[in-house]
C-alpha cells in the first residue's frame, strides 16, 4: 500500500532581515476506516491540490485533491464513504534555505471526503473481470475534503434561552469552545435575554444575533479556518494574536518582469511586514459590485416606533442624491444602519493578483493588505484592501508542490 514521508517538526520558520524565500510543499493523505488498518497516500498518488477559500460566501475551506489510486482502494473509499474519513497533512519547506529537508507543519487534521457521482456508485465486481487483478487498475479523479469540526459546526442547532449576558459572552455561547480570533465587540452591552429560535448553524445563530445587537460598525466578517476561527469588522482593523511574526502584507505592483525580484517572498525586518513583488500581467480589476450604492440617504423605522435618517454626504455631487431607502430595525438595532452606511461608502474596486513561491498560510482575514499600483494602474487603486477570496493551487514538481495562490481583495481606502 501506499507510504508516507520524511520528517516534520511544527513551529515558525526563522528568517533573517530581509530574506527572499522560495517555498514548496509537501503532502500525505491517510485513509482511516473503522476496523481497518489505515491507508497511507504519499506524494507519488497525490496528482494535485486545490484550496478554496471564498471568505464572503462559505464559512470554511473546502480541500479538492487529485489522486490516482489503485482499484482495490478505491473500492474501499467507495463502500466506506458514510463512515470513513482522511487525515490529510500539509508542510511547507524554503526550497533555497539552508536545510530544504527540514519540513514545517501548515496543517494536519481529520476530513470527511465526498467522491465524484462517476465513482461513489462504483463496486469492486464493475469493470473487473478478475477481482485479484484489482490492484492492477489505477484511477485518477478528485475528492473533496471538509474538515471534520467544520462540518460538525455547520450542522449544530442553537436553540435556546440566554439571560444576563454580554454580547461577546453570547458569541462565545455560539461558538461552543471554537478557538477564535474575536475583534473586541464595538457596543458589548448586555442582553437581558434572548431567544433563539432553532438554527441550523453556528453561522445562522451569529447572524441572527447580529440582527439584534449588530457586532461592529461594519459588517461583521466570521470564518473558521484549519488553525483557528475568526470574527472580525470589515473595518481592517488587526486583532493581535499571540505567535503570529508580522501582520502586514505589502504587495507591489510592478510594470517589468524581474525574475530576482519577482519570485517567492520578501520577509522584511525593516518594515515589519511580508513584501510580494507581481507583474500587472497578474492582476486583474474589476468591479466589485459590493451593495447597492443607488441610495443617498437610508430611512430606518425601529421596533419602538422612532426614526433614524443616515446620509451619504460624500456624495453630495451624485445624480442619485434625491434617492431614498426605507428600512425597518429589529430590536431598535441602529447600529445595522452604520453597517449599511459603511459598505456603501466602500469604493467598487476589486482586484485579483496571482503569485506563486510564496508561504501560503501567511494569508488569512486577520492582515493588512496594502497595494501598491501607483506605477502601474494609478494612485486610486493604491491603498489598503481587504481580503475576500484565496485559492491555493498546489502543483507536483520534482520532490514537491510548487504553489500558485491567487488572492482577491476589495479596496477599503
Amino acid at each position: 500500500m501506499p507510504g508516507g514521508n520524511g520528517n516534520a517538526r511544527s513551529g515558525n520558520i526563522s528568517t533573517d532581515t530581509n530574506t527572499n524565500d522560495l517555498y514548496k510543499y509537501t503532502a500525505l493523505m491517510t485513509l482511516v476506516f473503522d476496523g481497518m488498518e489505515p491507508i497511507e497516500l504519499g506524494m507519488n498518488y497525490i496528482k494535485g491540490i486545490v484550496i478554496d477559500y471564498k471568505y464572503t460566501v462559505n464559512n470554511f475551506p473546502i480541500i479538492y485533491v487529485t489522486i490516482a489510486i489503485d482499484k482495490k482502494t478505491e473500492n474501499i473509499l467507495v463502500e466506506n464513504q458514510q463512515t470513513g474519513a482522511v487525515i490529510f497533512k500539509l508542510q511547507k519547506y524554503i526550497a533555497n534555505g539552508s536545510n530544504p529537508d527540514l519540513k514545517i507543519d501548515c496543517f494536519e487534521h481529520k476530513f470527511i471526503y465526498v467522491l465524484p457521482s462517476s465513482v461513489a456508485d462504483i463496486t469492486e465486481s464493475e469493470d473487473v473481470e478478475n477481482p485479484e487483478e484489482v490492484e492492477d487498475i489505477v484511477n485518477t479523479y478528485t475528492i473533496g475534503l471538509a474538515k471534520v469540526e467544520h462540518v460538525n459546526y455547520s450542522k449544530k442547532a442553537i436553540n435556546n434561552v440566554i439571560r444576563n449576558g454580554t454580547v461577546s459572552s453570547v458569541i462565545y455561547y455560539i461558538l461552543d469552545g471554537q478557538k477564535v480570533l474575536m475583534e473586541p465587540i464595538a457596543n458589548n452591552q448586555t442582553i437581558q435575554y434572548i431567544v433563539f429560535p432553532p438554527k441550523g448553524s453556528v453561522a445562522k445563530a451569529l447572524e441572527y444575533l447580529n440582527s439584534l445587537y449588530a457586532f461592529y460598525p461594519t459588517r461583521y466578517r466570521f470564518f473558521m479556518d484549519f488553525d483557528v476561527s475568526y470574527l472580525l469588522s470589515s473595518s481592517g482593523k488587526i486583532t493581535k494574536r499571540k505567535g503570529e511574526e508580522y501582520t502586514d502584507i505589502i504587495i507591489n505592483i510592478r510594470k517589468k518582469y524581474d525574475e530576482a525580484n519577482l519570485e517567492g517572498m520578501i520577509t522584511n525586518a525593516d518594515v515589519q511586514a511580508y513584501v510580494i513583488n507581481v507583474t500587472s500581467t497578474y492582476c486583474t480589476i474589476s468591479d466589485a459590485n459590493m451593495v447597492d450604492k443607488g441610495y443617498n440617504e437610508y430611512s430606518a423605522t425601529v421596533t419602538t416606533g422612532g426614526k433614524s435618517d443616515i446620509s451619504l454626504s460624500d456624495r453630495s455631487g451624485s445624480e442619485l442624491l434625491n434617492k431614498k431607502a426605507y428600512l425597518r430595525l429589529p430590536n431598535n438595532n441602529t447600529g445595522l444602519l452604520e453597517n449599511m452606511k459603511a459598505q456603501a461608502q466602500l469604493t467598487n474596486i476589486a482586484m485579483s493578483i496571482s503569485t506563486t513561491k510564496v508561504d501560503s498560510t501567511i494569508f488569512n482575514l486577520n492582515k493588512k493588505y496594502t497595494i501598491n499600483a501607483d506605477d502601474t494602474f494609478g494612485a486610486e487603486y493604491t491603498g489598503q484592501y481587504l481580503l475576500t477570496h484565496r485559492r491555493d493551487v498546489y502543483a507536483p514538481e520534482g520532490e514537491g508542490f510548487n504553489l500558485n495562490i491567487t488572492v482577491t481583495f476589495n479596496k477599503i481606502v
